[in-house]
């Protein structure tokens, strides 16, 4: 699949599944960012959450909260 997406664009960087690639890590830098400024959370949050000893379910749940916070925030200030 990644092989066939990459010859059929003539390139590494003309293939759609680099450019959804390149999509993905801006969204995630961007929610990390969010995650650092909110003083709720603050810098490190995702890590120190992924090297915790809660369960997968807990650190799962405790991501889609986040995420949902997230996608409000971002909805509310596209729209400025």
């Amino acid at each position: 699949m990644f092989a066939d997406s990459y010859i059929k664009a003539g390139s590494h960087d003309g293939s759609t599944l680099e450019h959804e690639a390149e999509r993905g890590r801006a969204i995630f830098y961007d929610f990390s960012k969010f995650l650092s400024k909110n003083k709720k959370y603050g810098s490190g949050f995702l890590r120190n959450l992924f090297h915790s000893k809660r369960s997968d379910l807990y650190k799962i749940g405790i991501i889609d909260k986040i995420w949902k916070e997230y996608v409000e925030y971002r909805k509310a200030n596209d729209k400025k």
